[in-house]
């Protein structure tokens, strides 16, 4: 019996080796495949993250140019509700003149 038990025992410890042994393999490759990559991963999330403080910046400008244009829209249609008025003002002159002229003889 104390053979079989040294045997069972003897197989434990190749398993624990063996799947040690697998195990590091495993985390050493994956290591490689890490700094493998461009700049590593940390560095495409950096990068990423610039790119993205760089895009609200942009679109924060793009709305501050929209609200600057909405407010010119804005002071280009009092303006020319203020022209269209002051046209109709002088069609109005311009037809008394017209009549009063039509009262006053001319050679």
């Amino acid at each position: 019996m104390t053979t079989a038990i040294w045997a069972a025992f003897g197989f434990l410890c190749f398993a624990v080796a063996a799947g040690t042994a697998w195990v590091g393999y495993q985390l050493v490759q994956a290591w490689r495949q890490l700094r493998r990559l461009p700049g590593g991963l940390l560095g495409a999330v950096g990068e990423l993250t610039q790119r993205l403080a760089e895009v609200e910046r942009r679109v924060a400008g793009v709305e501050r140019q929209v609200g600057d244009l909405q407010r010119q829209v804005d002071s280009l249609s009092v303006a020319l509700a203020r022209a269209r008025v002051l046209m109709g003002a002088v069609n109005e002159v311009r037809s008394a003149v017209a009549s009063v002229r039509s009262f006053i003889p001319s050679k």
